[in-house]
């Protein structure tokens, strides 16, 4: 009895039925798609196309911006805009050179590791090796130049926190770890 009640109140649903698209149907979708700079559609002359790009030093990549005047079959002047830039290691995007912080040395090692392996192009390890003006940090150790995810804080015996990278604060740890059992044995 409950079950017949449940299934009267359940509304009744069928499954939807496919339809489909006419061939004009599909042109129109195509028409109404707004051109860009590298598609253009039917009846645009291009006019003028400017580059505005910066290469990194010590790199193939390219950042700036580029720009596209065309004409319609109307005589409409359509400009297009574009920045080109790239995603750096850290994850931030990065459209021109004053937002670059530099080579993160970890991250150009994992990088290089990639790369031998087959797994990412060149571009890409170059990419993956930069890090933004944001995440800039470097070793006061070594003075080596790192991002924000290879920067590990270590304490001082003072209670100052200084950033390392990764292999110096390990040789500091294990340093520090060595000195601890060491008085401990010595009861120092």
């Amino acid at each position: 009895m409950l079950k017949r009640l449940i299934n009267f109140i359940r509304p009744k649903t069928s499954p939807p039925t496919p339809v489909q698209a006419t061939p004009r149907q599909q042109q129109e979708s195509r028409d109404n798609q707004w051109p860009d700079m590298g598609n253009l559609p039917h009846g645009c002359t291009p006019i003028d196309t400017v580059l505005n790009t910066t290469r990194i030093p010590g790199t193939n990549l390219e950042i700036g911006t580029a720009a596209r005047a065309v004409e319609t079959n109307r005589q409409e002047r359509i400009e297009f805009n574009k920045r080109h830039g790239l995603r750096a290691g850290c994850g931030h995007p990065l459209f021109s050179i004053d937002q670059l912080g530099g080579t993160c040395f970890c991250c150009e090692f994992e990088s290089l590791q990639l790369l031998s392996q087959g797994l990412i192009s060149r571009s890409q390890a170059e990419e993956r090796s930069l890090y933004c003006v944001q995440c800039a940090s470097y070793c006061i150790n070594c003075f080596r130049r790192i991002c924000a995810s290879h920067t590990r804080l270590y304490q001082c015996p003072d209670g100052r926190f200084i950033p390392l990278c990764l292999v110096c604060h390990e040789q500091l740890t294990h340093k520090s770890l060595l000195g601890k059992i060491i008085s401990l044995i010595t009861g120092k």
